[in-house]
């Protein structure tokens, strides 16, 4: 015998894969019957049906009406058993696998729907009923992977083995990677966001959230979550409010309002869901998990965990979200902005002292409880336009120090998305987390705006872009946010006429920064280079029409020589520093035809 002949033949998988496909579509419940027979009995069989060896299970409507034979059934039995050996699956799983590699082969798509595989066998759903166990143990396994699919549930084979059978290789099952509790809880949130988009019912959602669960079963904060919280329902509505704690890092709150409409597919749950929570009567609150805002109205209530509900999702990292320790890039403390003097026209003093004495503790309290006794509107919003470098950033950090308030800075680079519909829902988060701060502020912070008109801008033609209609979606946002500002928002802007006339009326300061006086820029000379003579001062005020942001330019470059020559700078150096600080002096002549 010869050496080779010893040699173990290598397995087959395509040539496998391709015989069980043609041997097993359209089998019914022929196959079936050998591993299931409690609920794929065989009918009875007639005297000529046992003298013929055959079993009267026909092929089904997909191919040719005839009788499948023992043999053949037998010879099945024997591929499905060296193909599950393959896979390392049972040949339950192994049938399933085979049905979904076929049909996503046969549609040219990479992607399978449950009842694809219903049809493959020639089965009824009821007959599929007793196989649904075994296809979500292969989704557990992540054998089976859900993918989106217009408005229904789809599947994709997973990749390494689809590739292994394709090139007939040998089949290694990938790791299953493991979560933790903040991923899971975001997968939960990716469900739910899923389920509003495509229209899924909120009974497969449901679903989807339970068998989440069964594959992470062994997860800690699952087990507990399902120990104290029985349905899934609350269940889901938990996991939601927890991933808005991470995401949400300074308000840790979830909108009401956008919540439910995620969740529920139907306005009665949804209103239902809503009254227990209004009326402290939803099973979260009775159990301390979940606390609501002050409000009567969906749109005006958040959501967010108690401190029960911190320690149950956050376990040993409940420390890193202590009150005491947490912080927010955005919010600058009062103490931490330095005094710096301010040289305003007469008129513009005065507005920003009225202002500022507005905005005392005491009188703002005074000022919300008489508006509110008025039915007006309790929240002051300010608008600050004009030029370039007059101060009106300055102007609202000096007011927030001098009134011991804390100041909110909007990032608007940041408040604007490329995903279509994310926009909307930062600018509505940026207000849900100023809504909180002035409920746990001693003081009520400032919301500050810089450079307001990026968002506040004209509203566009909705049939010219998507973009047109996302910017119109944020100022419909903004202005009904300032119909109901509880606090103060302070915004400013170099372009005023860019500003859409709605938000005119919204603001009940409007003050206008010109350029400084020749007075106020002789005093800012003489405030910033203190050794300066007073007509040299006065030279600098009357040759250069600068800004107050434009002089701090030039006085910051006569520091820098200061420091890097170790002596201080003649006047002529400034003289020269002003006649640079333009991009184009007056006297430049102009390019062009």
């Amino acid at each position: 015998m010869k050496k080779n002949s010893m040699k173990k033949e290598q397995f087959d998988a395509l040539k496998t894969f391709c015989e069980l496909s043609r041997g097993l579509e359209g089998s019914r419940n022929a196959v079936f019957n050998l591993y299931m027979p409690e609920f794929f009995a065989a009918p009875d069989m007639s005297e000529d049906d046992e003298d013929d060896g055959d079993l009267p299970f026909t092929r089904g409507r997909h191919c040719r009406s005839m009788p499948f034979k023992a043999s053949k059934v037998s010879k099945l039995k024997r591929t499905i058993a060296s193909f599950a050996k393959y896979l390392k699956m049972s040949e339950i799983e192994t049938m399933l696998v085979v049905a979904a590699y076929s049909k996503a082969i046969a549609d040219c798509d990479s992607s399978f729907e449950m009842r694809d595989l219903v049809d493959y066998f020639d089965l009824n759903a009821v007959d599929f009923m007793p196989l649904r166990k075994y296809f979500d143990g292969l989704v557990k396994d992540g054998i089976f992977i859900k993918c989106s699919n217009c408005h229904r549930l789809s599947y994709r084979l997973e990749q390494s083995l689809a590739e292994a059978i394709q090139n007939n290789t040998t089949y290694e099952k990938s790791e299953k990677k493991k979560i933790d509790r903040y991923m899971f809880c975001s997968i939960v949130s990716d469900m739910i966001d899923e389920r509003n988009d495509s229209g899924q019912t909120t009974r497969r959602l449901f679903a989807e959230v339970e068998a989440l669960e069964a594959q992470n079963s062994d997860l800690k904060f699952v087990q507990n979550v399902k120990k104290l919280v029985r349905a899934i329902d609350l269940r889901t509505f938990f996991y939601e409010c927890c991933d808005d704690f991470i995401t949400n890092l300074r308000g840790h709150v979830s909108d009401l309002e956008s919540t439910l409409n995620d969740i529920y597919d139907s306005m009665r749950a949804r209103m239902n869901v809503a009254a227990d929570l209004i009326n402290g009567k939803h099973p979260l609150v009775v159990a301390d998990l979940i606390e609501k805002s002050d409000g009567n109205f969906i749109s005006d209530i958040t959501i967010k965990l108690t401190e029960k509900g911190k320690d149950l999702f956050l376990e040993e990292d409940v420390k890193l979200y202590s009150k005491a320790g947490s912080k927010d890039k955005n919010l600058e403390q009062p103490e931490n902005i330095h005094e710096k003097k301010m040289f305003y026209g007469a008129e513009l003093e005065r507005k920003i002292d009225f202002l500022t004495q507005s905005l005392m503790d005491e009188n703002f309290k005074s000022l919300q409880a008489r508006l509110e006794k008025e039915s007006m509107p309790k929240g002051v919003a300010v608008i600050f336009y004009g030029v370039p470098g007059t101060g009106k950033t300055e102007t609202a950090m000096q007011i927030a120090r001098k009134t011991g308030r804390k100041v909110y800075h909007v990032d608007i680079s940041a408040s604007k998305s490329m995903w279509f519909g994310e926009s909307e829902k930062i600018i509505k988060r940026i207000f849900t987390d100023y809504g909180s701060m002035c409920k746990d502020e001693k003081l009520k912070p400032i919301l500050l705006f810089n450079e307001a008109d990026a968002l506040f801008s004209k509203r566009k033609d909705v049939n010219s872009s998507n973009v047109a209609q996302t910017e119109n979606a944020i100022q419909n946002i903004i202005l009904e946010e300032l119909e109901k500002l509880d606090g103060i928002l302070i915004a400013t802007t170099n372009l005023a006429d860019n500003l859409d006339p709605a938000f005119e009326r919204r603001f009940i300061f409007k003050l206008k920064f010109d350029r400084p006086t020749l007075e106020a820029k002789q005093s800012i000379w003489q405030s910033k280079l203190v050794w300066l003579a007073e007509d040299q001062c006065r030279k600098l005020a009357t040759d250069y029409d600068f800004s107050g942001g434009e002089i701090d330019n030039i006085v910051r470059k006569v520091v820098m020589d200061e420091v890097i020559s170790g002596t201080r700078p003649d006047f002529n150096f400034v003289v020269d520093q002003c006649k640079n600080e333009k991009f184009l002096s007056a006297k430049h002549a102009k390019v062009g035809f």
